[in-house]
């Protein structure tokens, strides 16, 4: 015998299952012009006119493919070292959301500076809150300007400026970072230049994004 759920609850089921469905991945988005359009977190950021990003399919081709090559590697550890504590469950997810140039982008290619990267992770470890990030940066870096809170758009950031010698990036580069926690992601918008002048210019889009 065959039970039949009532009416409205197949509805509901049905509500809630086209609801999953339809939520996009953490990097959907496109890019239109000079405009990126995030899907998932639900801003818009103009990069530079005339510049350059990678194709989104590619872009989220190969962020599934960086995951899986972590998988592999996170199952590879934990099979030679069964015991240890200093493994996480599982290897975090890393979505390349942006990647842009002032010249062309040829796939697989290290593109050179200046460059804007926009970025989401997972929230792990000592990668959590925002400014996390700069954290470690400090390491290896002269701080130029102290970090700051800074809201745009509604969205609060930590912005933090850097410059690394050229043991680091073989030649001088200056770093703008702006972090921002969305949920269980952190967003890194990450601007690299020649020079501290670039550098701000770079940062100064940061005035375009925009949240729905």
């Amino acid at each position: 015998m065959r039970y039949r759920l009532p009416a409205m609850c197949i509805l509901w089921v049905t509500f809630l299952a086209s609801g999953q469905q339809s939520q996009p991945e953490p990097d959907a988005g496109k890019v239109i012009g000079n405009t990126f359009e995030s899907a998932f977190f639900k801003f818009h950021y103009s990069f530079p006119q005339s510049w350059s990003a990678v194709s989104d399919d590619l872009r989220m081709s190969d962020n599934r493919k960086h995951h899986e090559r972590a998988v592999e590697e996170h199952r590879a550890r934990q099979a030679a070292s069964p015991t240890a504590t200093d493994i996480p469950a599982q290897p975090i997810w890393e979505f390349d959301l942006l990647t842009a140039t002032p010249g062309p982008l040829a796939p697989g290619a290290n593109p050179g500076l200046p460059r804007i990267y926009v970025l989401a992770r997972e929230r792990f470890g000592p990668l959590r809150e925002a400014g996390d990030h700069a954290k470690l940066f400090r390491m290896a870096s002269e701080e130029i300007h102290k970090s700051k809170h800074v809201v745009i758009s509604g969205q609060t950031f930590v912005r933090s400026d850097f410059r690394f010698a050229a043991s680091r990036f073989r030649v001088e580069t200056f770093e703008s970072l702006f972090e921002t926690a969305h949920g269980k992601y952190l967003v890194e918008f990450d601007f690299l230049a020649r020079s501290e002048k670039e550098m701000k210019e770079l940062a100064k889009t940061m005035e375009s994004l925009r949240y729905e």
